[in-house]
C-alpha cells in the first residue's frame, strides 16, 4: 500500500514537471568528481530535504541538468528554460539521496542546477514564500586534460610502432659500427707505435 502510494506521489510529480511545476524539496547538490575532464563521466550526487524520499522513477532523468555557462545568468540560473542542455539521470543510493552522471565533450565552464531549484526561484521572484532552502546552481570547469592525454597517448604509441622501431634499430647500429671503427683505430694505432718503439730499441 505504501508504495502504491509513493509511485502515485512519483506519477503526480511526473504530470507536474511536464506542465512546468514541480517543485521537489532539493536541499544539496554536489559535483563530486574533483576533476572533470572532456570525454570522461562527471558525478553528481543530489539530496532531498523535508524528509522526502522517491523510489526510482521517470523523474529523475529530468530533475538536474548542466549547461555552459554562456546560457546562465550571473548565479548561474539558466536563460532559456526550455533548453535543457546535457541530462544528468540519478538513480537512489539512499534515503532521499540520488547520484547520476554526464559526459561533456568540449572543455570550458559550464553550470549543474536542479529544475525544482530553477522553478523555486522563478516564484519567489513572483513574490511567493517557499518554505526552506534550495540547492543553488554548481558551477565547474571541464578541462581538456583527457584528450590531451589520448593525444600524448597516440604520440607514444607512434614512437613505439614497428617503423619507429626499425629506425631506432638503425641507429643504434649504426653508432655501434662507429665505435666499433674507432676502437679498431686506436688499437691499430696503439699497436704501430708499439712496434716502432721495438725497432727503435734494436
Amino acid at each position: 500500500m505504501t508504495m502504491a502510494v509513493v509511485l502515485v506521489v512519483a506519477a503526480l510529480l511526473w504530470t507536474a514537471q511536464v506542465a512546468g511545476a514541480k517543485i521537489l524539496p532539493v536541499a544539496s547538490l554536489e559535483v563530486v568528481t574533483s576533476k572533470p575532464t572532456t570525454g570522461q563521466p562527471f558525478e553528481v550526487v543530489m539530496r532531498f530535504g523535508r524528509g522526502l524520499d522517491l523510489p526510482d522513477a521517470l523523474w529523475e532523468n529530468f530533475e538536474v541538468s548542466v549547461v555552459s555557462a554562456d546560457k546562465t545568468d550571473a548565479h548561474g540560473w539558466p536563460l532559456d528554460r526550455n533548453f535543457h542542455g546535457t541530462r544528468v539521470p540519478l538513480r537512489r543510493i539512499g534515503e532521499g539521496l540520488y547520484r547520476g552522471s554526464a559526459v561533456v565533450d568540449r572543455s570550458g565552464d559550464y553550470v549543474v542546477f536542479a529544475w525544482s531549484s530553477v522553478y523555486a526561484q522563478e516564484v519567489r521572484l513572483q513574490g511567493v514564500v517557499t518554505k526552506g532552502d534550495y540547492a543553488k546552481p554548481v558551477r565547474l570547469r571541464i578541462s581538456g586534460v583527457a584528450l590531451a592525454a589520448a593525444a600524448t597517448a597516440t604520440r607514444s604509441a607512434r614512437r613505439t610502432s614497428p617503423t619507429a622501431l626499425v629506425e631506432w634499430s638503425a641507429v643504434a647500429a649504426l653508432i655501434a659500427i662507429c665505435a666499433g671503427a674507432a676502437l679498431w683505430t686506436a688499437r691499430a694505432r696503439s699497436r704501430r707505435r708499439i712496434a716502432t718503439a721495438s725497432a727503435a730499441n734494436e
